[in-house]
């Protein structure tokens, strides 16, 4: 079975982690699992106001494909959709 999307729920790293290349090495290895299976492009959401991981996600490849209003029930905030074509796996 060839999965076309692999949508990346959470991505955490321990405040006092942050900025070693931990987060990076996270989200290349679930890059590598998704061009493994095949899929063609890799998703997430984030929060609007979570500018470190705009920025993060930005440095990596990821594109902005839309909006998801009030997507978090904590406050209502509204999620970026970001996407990475990776293309079929090889």
């Amino acid at each position: 079975r060839v999965d076309v999307e692999m949508h990346i729920i959470n991505i955490a790293v321990a405040p006092d982690r942050m900025r070693g290349g931990i987060g990076r090495l996270l989200l290349d290895r679930c890059i590598e699992d998704a061009r493994e299976r095949g899929c063609r492009v890799v998703t997430l959401e984030v929060r609007v106001s979570n500018t470190t991981a705009c920025a993060f996600y930005d440095k990596a490849g990821f594109t902005r494909r839309g909006l998801r209003e009030r997507y978090y029930s904590d406050n209502h905030e509204d999620a970026l959709i970001l996407a990475l074509d990776i293309g079929p796996a090889v």
